[in-house]
C-alpha cells in the first residue's frame, strides 16, 4: 500500500513538472513568434545589428524588455507553491542585444517587480511566494550575466554563430542552477516556516530542473531568431548593392544610348562631307 501511494506520488510530481516545463515552452514558442515577426521591420532589424545605439533607442528598448520580463513573471507557472518561468534568458538576452545598461536596466525592471511579490501576488496571482526576494535577486543579476558576457566576452548580435550561441545557453543553465539553488534556500526561511535544508531540498528536486530546461530552451530561441535577423540584415544589405549596381548599369546603358544618338547623326556628317571634298577633288 505505501508503495503504491508513493508511486502515485512520484507520478503526480513528475506530471507536474512535465505541465510546468511545458507551458514554459509555450510561453516562449509565442515569444520567439512575435519577436521573428517584429524583427522583420527595418528599424528593429538595424537596431538588433548596431553596434551603438542611440539614448532613446536604449531607453526605449530597457522600458520594453522590462514589460516582457514583467508579463514572464505574471503567466508563470505555478509549481509546488512557488512559480518557474523565464525572466532570467530574457534579462541575459537583452544584454546581449542592447549592451550592458540595457541588460542591467531590463533586469532589474523584473527583478523589482518580482520583489514586490513579498507584498501582493500580482495581476494573475502568480507573483507571491517566498521564492520573491531571492528570485528578484537572481532577475537583477541575470541582467548582469547579459551585460559581463557583451562587455567582457565581447559577444554580440553580430558575432553570433553555433559555439557562442551553445556556450550562452551554457552559462544561462548555470545561471538558473545558482538561481534556484545558491541564491534563493537561504533568503526562503525568512518568509516561510521551511528551514534552509528543507529550502535545498525543495528546490532542487521540484524547480531546479523546469527552471534550467525552460530558460535554456528560451535563450536558444531567441538567439536562433537574431542570429536569423543579422542573415536577412546582409541579404538585404547585399540586395541593395544589387539594385544600386543595376541603377548604375542601367544609367551608363542610357548614356551610351544617348551618345549614339548624338554622334550617330555627327559622324555621318562628316563622313559625307569628306566622301563629297575626294569626289571634288
Amino acid at each position: 500500500m505505501i508503495y503504491i501511494s508513493n508511486r502515485i506520488y512520484v507520478l503526480m510530481y513528475t506530471s507536474e513538472i512535465i505541465s510546468a516545463i511545458n507551458t514554459l515552452v509555450l510561453f516562449i514558442c509565442i515569444s520567439w513568434t512575435l519577436l521573428y515577426m517584429i524583427t522583420k521591420h527595418r528599424r528593429i532589424m538595424d537596431f538588433m545589428t548596431t553596434a551603438v545605439h542611440s539614448r532613446k533607442s536604449v531607453i526605449l528598448t530597457i522600458l520594453i524588455g522590462g514589460l516582457v520580463d514583467i508579463l514572464a513573471s505574471e503567466f508563470s507557472f505555478p509549481l509546488f507553491g512557488t512559480s518557474v518561468n523565464v525572466r532570467d534568458c530574457i534579462a541575459i538576452f537583452c544584454g546581449i542585444v542592447g549592451g550592458p545598461v540595457v541588460g542591467m536596466g531590463v533586469g532589474l525592471i523584473g527583478g523589482l517587480y518580482r520583489i514586490t511579490g513579498l507584498v501582493w501576488s500580482g495581476f494573475t496571482g502568480n507573483l507571491g511566494y517566498a521564492t520573491a526576494l531571492g528570485c528578484g535577486i537572481s532577475t537583477m543579476g541575470a541582467g548582469i550575466v547579459g551585460a559581463w558576457l557583451y562587455r567582457r566576452r565581447n559577444l554580440n548580435v553580430m558575432n553570433l554563430d553555433s559555439r557562442k550561441i551553445a556556450f550562452v545557453v551554457l552559462i544561462t543553465a548555470i545561471w538558473g542552477i545558482i538561481h534556484v539553488v545558491v541564491i534563493n534556500p537561504p533568503l526562503m526561511p525568512f518568509f516561510s516556516e521551511i528551514t534552509l535544508e528543507e529550502a535545498f531540498i525543495f528546490l532542487g528536486e521540484r524547480i531546479l530542473l523546469p527552471m534550467v530546461v525552460g530558460n535554456s530552451f528560451g535563450m536558444l530561441a531567441l538567439l536562433l531568431v537574431a542570429m536569423d535577423t543579422v542573415k536577412n540584415k546582409k541579404v538585404r544589405e547585399l540586395e541593395l548593392e544589387r539594385d544600386k549596381e543595376r541603377e548604375k548599369l542601367e544609367f551608363l546603358e542610357k548614356l551610351v544610348k544617348k551618345y549614339e544618338e548624338y554622334i550617330g547623326p555627327v559622324a555621318k556628317t562628316i563622313a559625307k562631307n569628306a566622301i563629297e571634298e575626294r569626289e571634288k577633288k
